[in-house]
């Protein structure tokens, strides 16, 4: 499972869940940001996948294989 929290002032809250599609899931996040802007967080299994923001996707336990070629955007330095 693929799921995607958002950062409220009270900490990460769920927001949704995709079946296993990393790339469906951070596109969704990347729709959360631009209709509610906040920071997401997309995790697989537990696991930190990335950061979604206005300013960019951070990728944190990502391989290339997931990324993919035309998946990989401009990171944002924190």
């Amino acid at each position: 499972m693929v799921d995607i929290e958002r950062l409220t002032p009270d900490g990460w809250k769920p927001s949704a869940t995709q079946a296993a599609d990393i790339h469906a899931a951070v596109s969704y996040a990347k729709e959360l940001c631009m209709e509610e802007p906040s920071t997401y967080r997309v995790l697989r299994n537990k696991d930190l996948i990335c950061l979604v923001r206005q300013q960019g996707i951070i990728w944190i336990n990502a391989s290339s294989e997931v990324m993919g070629e035309t998946q990989i955007e401009e990171t944002v330095s924190v």
